[in-house]
């Protein structure tokens, strides 16, 4: 039994019917070759049997005749002196004894054994004796005065002897013919049996072999079953194990290949997902500290302010106060060399926001092939189901077990097929909504790069001053001018300094949202089991 299961274990699903077919009909043949056989030696018997049912209903035939002209005969003798009686059995005696030449004639034509030859021979020459001494008993009795009981009896021993030569003759063969029937009906008796040993041998054999094929199929489809339903909870660690060679093998070893892909892309998924997730943390604590610098900048420019009308109101103090306005010059010159440095961070977190979402389009993409390659599985899976039934209808009432596990196999695809285009539409959806942080990413860096031109333009205006109070230190004329400048630059600073608030909350929300979708993503990853 182990060897025939490995042998079906090799063969492909339509190589293990096609042995099984040839199997079932190779023992049907030789069932029915050994019933033909059977037959044709009854009928041979048979006919044997008939040839010598013929040879004695020659020989009765014959043997009748014999006696009724024997009768006719003894008749004749007795009437010899009745010329009316003699001329009406005359033309019987005629008449009987030319039919019974042509049956003994023809006795001498049949294929006798030669057992049976010496008797029918003999048989014949003693009728034939016995009839040629007919003539002188009969004259002899017309002859005498009255009638003569011993002319009756007359030539009666040859007739006797060919009487009983033709009745062992038919002895013979009723002895025959009942040992051929013995033998023929013994032989039917035992050919029977061995028909319906052979017959139950076929009939189990069938049964073996397609519980044999029934059982590989159904382990396989099983497994395979157990690793869908696995596969469609989440778990990508199970590995299906299918110990035929068919297309079962195929399937599993393509599942394998699918939960192997689909556990890598899910893994750098997740990664990516927590990167971004990090990333998003780290982009807001930065976005924090601008904002903390945004309010000192406008502290600052605050502070300026009033520097600038205490050097209108009173130009007394130009000495304190253009020391002053160094000093807050300096600062601001800290501060916007502090805003270009967090600037730089933030364009460099932005573009690293940009790649992550590169990525992860990269890798739905993957995902939705991967859901592709699903569906075709399933497809295909939908196709070896619909074989399956159509091979399970073309075995009739063997089948109908299969085809209730095609149907099954055939539900499973559909539902592998469902579950392929939820996850599309999932990918799809994560698609959309990194597609959205990344417009989002890249407002925030163009702001960024905004808010960098501002700050450097805030640097050089901090420059002019210094230069500027520079020069008020050689000449008070020039004090109110760039007293006047400085104010106008400061209102540029404070202008600039709102503007670049207001960035920072957009980009404080944007950093938000692309936290909330990263840990979307990282929870979807969770509900699979990868290790």
């Amino acid at each position: 039994m182990g060897i025939i299961m490995r042998i079906f274990g090799r063969l492909r699903i339509r190589g293990k019917f096609a042995v099984l077919f040839a199997g079932q009909v190779l023992l049907l043949a030789a069932v029915a070759l050994t019933g033909g056989l059977t037959i044709n030696r009854v009928v041979t018997r048979l006919s044997v049997s008939g040839a010598d049912l013929d040879k004695a209903k020659m020989l009765s035939s014959a043997l009748n005749d014999v006696n009724t002209i024997r009768t006719v005969h003894v008749s004749l003798i007795a009437a010899a002196h009745d010329e009316a009686y003699q001329a009406k059995r005359g033309q019987r005696l005629k008449e009987l004894e030319e039919k019974a030449r042509v049956k003994l004639a023809a006795l001498e034509t049949v294929d006798w054994s030669p057992d049976e030859k010496a008797l029918v021979t003999q048989g014949l020459a003693s009728i034939r004796k016995y009839d040629a001494g007919f003539p002188g008993a009969l004259a002899r009795a017309k002859a005498a005065a009255k009638p003569d009981p011993a002319l009756m009896e007359a030539n009666v021993q040859d007739q006797r002897l060919g009487r009983e030569g033709f009745e062992k003759t038919l002895a013979a063969i009723d002895a025959r013919t009942r040992e051929d029937i013995g033998h023929t009906s013994g032989f039917a008796g035992r050919m029977q049996l061995y028909l319906l040993a052979g017959t139950l041998v076929a009939i189990l054999a069938g049964i073996a072999m397609t519980v044999i094929v029934g059982r590989q199929v159904g382990t396989a489809v099983q497994e395979i079953r157990t690793s869908l339903v696995a596969v469609g909870g989440g778990d990508l660690t199970r590995s299906t194990r299918v110990e035929t060679r068919d297309e079962f093998a195929e399937i599993a070893e393509s599942l394998d290949g699918l939960a192997r892909g689909l556990r890598a892309d899910i893994a750098t998924l997740a990664g990516i997902a927590e990167r971004v997730a990090s990333g998003s943390t780290e982009l807001s604590a930065t976005t924090e500290q601008l904002n903390g610098a945004t309010e000192e900048i406008s502290k600052g420019a605050e502070h300026q302010r009033a520097a600038m009308d205490r050097s209108t109101s009173a130009l007394n103090d130009v000495a304190s106060s253009i020391t002053e306005v160094r000093g807050t010059v300096h600062e601001t010159d800290r501060f916007s060399q502090e805003s270009l440095a967090m600037s730089a961070r933030g364009l460099d977190c932005a573009k690293g926001s940009s790649q992550a979402m590169e990525a992860i389009e990269e890798s739905s993409a993957k995902v939705g092939r991967i859901t592709s390659v699903i569906a075709d599985i399933a497809r295909q899976t939908n196709l070896l189901s619909l074989n399956a039934a159509i091979e399970a209808a073309k075995a009739g009432a063997q089948g109908k077990g299969f085809a209730v596990v095609a149907e099954e196999i055939r539900k499973l695809a559909e539902r592998s097929a469902a579950a392929a285009k939820e996850i599309s539409q999932l990918i799809q959806e994560s698609t959309d909504r990194v597609k959205d942080g990344a417009v989002s990413t890249a407002a925030v860096r163009e702001i960024l790069v905004a808010m960098e031109a501002n700050i450097r333009s805030l640097s050089t205006g901090a420059a002019r001053v210094a230069s500027s109070v520079e020069e008020q230190t050689l000449a008070c004329n020039e004090v109110v001018e760039a007293v006047s400048t400085t104010a106008q630059l400061t209102e540029q600073n404070a202008s600039a300094t709102v503007e670049l608030a207001s960035s920072l909350h957009e980009t404080s929300r944007t950093i938000d949202d692309l936290a909330r979708q990263a840990g979307d993503l990282h929870r979807l990853t969770g509900k699979f089991r990868l290790a």
